[in-house]
């Protein structure tokens, strides 16, 4: 508690009149102590405190505290103060409970009412995506690996008649004619295992490309040689 509440029906008790006005400013200075620990006007196991600790801890001293007998007694080693509030400090401890909990309440109405704001705005916030059944996940795939193979992005998913057919094609095909197309194929594949790369017939197409044809020495025509960076 942070303010000292004195009935003023205290200061004219027997209790307070009777005493000296040190023992007055004694008790009001142990029992702003109390009102600060809210330790219901008790101060326990205080009696073995030196000078010091009282001077530090109330800004008395023992023999005042002694001297106000009147205002304070002692129950074995604890210190009882006359006059403390104890009905006032439980009102005030269960307003604060009461406050913590309605605050507490508050929030998780806020909480509540944001995830109830959002979803309006944003339904998939709060609603989980449906599992997909194993087949349906299947299917998915399949779906992808079909597409790829139509595309002709990988020579690894493309089936080995896809393959028999496309490299016949690029056999045929006039700016391949001096090349062993399936030879090259092959050299390309090995290189692709080595270095860690994807064969893909984008890539062959480009390896093919890049072969310098030398000429031949009887036909004046030039023969293929692989002689590229494939780095």
């Amino acid at each position: 508690m942070n303010w000292i509440n004195i009935k003023t029906s205290d200061l004219r008790a027997p209790q307070f009149i009777g005493s000296d006005p040190t023992a007055r400013g004694t008790w009001v200075a142990v029992l702003g102590y109390c009102y600060e620990q809210e330790n219901g006007g008790l101060i326990a196991g205080c009696k073995t405190w030196k000078d010091r600790q009282w001077q530090q801890v109330c800004g008395v001293t023992r023999e005042e505290i002694d001297g106000a007998r009147s205002l304070m007694s002692w129950q074995d080693d604890d210190l009882r103060v006359w006059g403390y509030p104890s009905d006032l400090e439980d009102e005030i401890k269960r307003k604060r409970e009461a406050g913590r909990k309605g605050g507490q309440a508050r929030t998780q109405a806020k909480i509540e009412a944001s995830k109830a704001n959002g979803a309006k705005h944003n339904p998939s916030i709060t609603q989980a995506e449906p599992k997909q059944e194993p087949n349906v996940i299947v299917i998915e795939r399949e779906r992808v690996i079909e597409k790829k193979e139509k595309e002709g992005k990988d020579v690894a998913e493309v089936s080995a008649t896809s393959d028999e057919e496309w490299l016949n094609q690029l056999g045929t095909n006039p700016a391949y004619s001096l090349i062993d197309v399936r030879r090259e194929y092959s050299k390309m594949q090995t290189w692709c295992s080595v270095n860690r790369k994807i064969p893909t017939r984008r890539r062959f197409v480009a390896w093919l490309n890049r072969i310098e044809k030398p000429m031949d020495a009887a036909k004046g025509s030039r023969t293929h040689e692989s002689t590229i960076d494939r780095s």
